[in-house]
C-alpha cells in the first residue's frame, strides 16, 4: 500500500541506557529491537523510520556527518571482492576511506598494524574468494571486514550478528579477538548477538538484554543471572547463563518490570548516552 496508509510500528520503546570503553553486547530473540537499536546509535535507521528522544555522544548529540568521522560499523553480510587478496582489500579501502593527504607510507603502515591486530598475516596473500571460488575462511572474511573498519582508528565500532554463519570455535575467536581489540585500544565496541556460547557471553564488559523493543536489563553480564535468580529465575547448574536468560525474556514477560527496575547502574562516565 503507499505509505501514507501503512501502519506505523513501534520497534523501540522508552528505552534509556550507558555504555562506556570495552564490549557491549545487544542480544535478544529474534524481533527483539537489537538490530534496530544499534542502527538508531550509529545513525543508519531505514527511510522513513523516525526516532524521539536524544543519542548522546561524551554528553552532546551527534549526527551521521560527525559519527563517520569516529566510528565504524561491520555490517552482517560482507560485501568483499572474490578476485583481490586480503592485503588488496586492505590497500584499497585505505585509499578510499583514509585522508587524502595521508601517504603511501602511512598507508602501509596502517594496513600492517590492522593485518597484525586482526590476525591476517597467514593469509594476507590469499584471494578472498566466493561460492565459487575457493579463498579465505568464513572467520577471515569477518576478521577482514573488522581490519578494514579498523584502517580509521575508530573510537566507537558498531556490528551486526558478527558471530552469525560461523562455527562455535570460530565465533569464539572472533567474539576473543573484539574484546582484545577493545581492551588494547580503549575504544567502545557494540554488537547484536542472538544467543552466544557460555564462552563469548563471558568475553563481554556490558550487556543490553532486550525483548518486546524494551530493555530488560542493563549491566555487567555477571550480574544478569544474579538479578534474575532474585527474581525467581535462577539459572539451573550447568546451564548456559544466556541460553537461560533468553529462554526466561522468551517465556515469561511478566519479568521485564522486575527485572528493568534492578538495572542500569553505571560508575564510569558514559560514552554512549
Amino acid at each position: 500500500p503507499p505509505p501514507s496508509f501503512r501502519h506505523k510500528k513501534r520497534l523501540l520503546d522508552d528505552l534509556s541506557g550507558h555504555t562506556g570503553p570495552g564490549f557491549t553486547a545487544i542480544m535478544g530473540p529474534s524481533g527483539a529491537g537489537k538490530s534496530t537499536l544499534l542502527n538508531a546509535l550509529a545513525c543508519r535507521l531505514d527511510k522513513g523510520a523516525t526516532m524521539e528522544g536524544k543519542v548522546r555522544l561524551n554528553g552532546g548529540t551527534y549526527g551521521l556527518a560527525h559519527l563517520k568521522t569516529i566510528a565504524s560499523y561491520v555490517m552482517q553480510d560482507d560485501l568483499l571482492n572474490a578476485h583481490h587478496t586480503v592485503e588488496e582489500t586492505l590497500l584499497y579501502t585505505a585509499k578510499l576511506r583514509l585522508p587524502p593527504s595521508t601517504t603511501a607510507e602511512e598507508r602501509v603502515a596502517r594496513i600492517e598494524e590492522v593485518i597484525d591486530a586482526t590476525k591476517l598475516q597467514h593469509c594476507r596473500h590469499t584471494l578472498v574468494g566466493s561460492p565459487l571460488r575457493k579463498g579465505i575462511s568464513g572467520g577471515e572474511r569477518k576478521r577482514l571486514c573488522v581490519a578494514m573498519e579498523l584502517l580509521t582508528r575508530p573510537m566507537l565500532l558498531f556490528l551486526d550478528e558478527p558471530s552469525s554463519g560461523l562455527d562455535s570455535t570460530t565465533a569464539l575467536s572472533l567474539c576473543t579477538l573484539l574484546r582484545e581489540l577493545a581492551d588494547t585500544r580503549q575504544c567502545t565496541i557494540l554488537c547484536t548477538i542472538h544467543q552466544p556460547s557460555a564462552k563469548i557471553f563471558s568475553l563481554f564488559h556490558k550487556l543490553f538484554l532486550l525483548q518486546g523493543g524494551k530493555i530488560v536489563f542493563q549491566g555487567e553480564p555477571s550480574s544478569a543471572v544474579t538479578v534474575f535468580a532474585s527474581h525467581g529465575f535462577p539459572c539451573p547448574p550447568l546451564t548456559n547463563p544466556a541460553d537461560h536468560l533468553m529462554d526466561v525474556i522468551s517465556c515469561s514477560p511478566h519479568v521485564h518490570a522486575t527485572a528493568r527496575a534492578a538495572s542500569f547502574v553505571l560508575q564510569e562516565p558514559p560514552v554512549i548516552e
